[in-house]
């Protein structure tokens, strides 16, 4: 089995995004750790979450989240192990313990879950593929995977 990076992407032989995500989770926690240190040095005073939030915005998700809307095969379990990094910052944002459920993370801190973003993304990118001619490369792959789907197929994943 041969392994290919491109554009940050782990490509495999074998169309699995494991390799990917992967070093995305790793990527992840250490962002984590990037910006936990930022709002510990910088005194922020009532602006703290505000900030975190924003750092979740520009660093984290755009760090581990880059390219996830072509992402292929991607299911519910590895979805939730993005979502763990990220309910492990807003944990750390607001100091909330590990009980606290993660609905109460996204409904103090107004954000998103990586589950919604994802599908943001891949809907904003299928409305981009279905504009483009018919000759195009990107419009011609979507067209074959349509067809003929196949089980693990992004379109009814998640």
């Amino acid at each position: 089995m041969t392994d290919e990076k491109y554009i940050g992407d782990v490509i495999s032989s074998d169309g699995s995004n494991s390799k990917t995500l992967k070093e995305r989770i790793d990527k992840g926690y250490g962002i984590v750790s990037e910006i936990i240190s930022i709002l510990e040095e910088v005194p922020l005073g009532n602006y703290k979450i505000i900030a975190g939030i924003k750092l979740r915005e520009a660093m984290l998700l755009n760090g581990i989240l880059f390219n996830s809307e072509v992402w292929y095969g991607l299911t519910e379990d590895d979805i939730e192990k993005l979502s763990y990094v990220d309910e492990y910052l807003l944990r750390s944002i607001l100091k909330a313990p590990s009980k606290t459920p993660k609905e109460t993370l996204y409904l103090e801190t107004g954000c998103k879950p990586i589950k919604f973003i994802i599908k943001k993304r891949r809907l904003m990118y299928l409305h981009h593929i279905l504009r483009r001619p018919k000759e195009e490369v990107f419009k011609k792959i979507y067209t074959a995977q349509k067809l003929k789907p196949s089980r693990n197929d992004w379109v009814t994943s998640i």
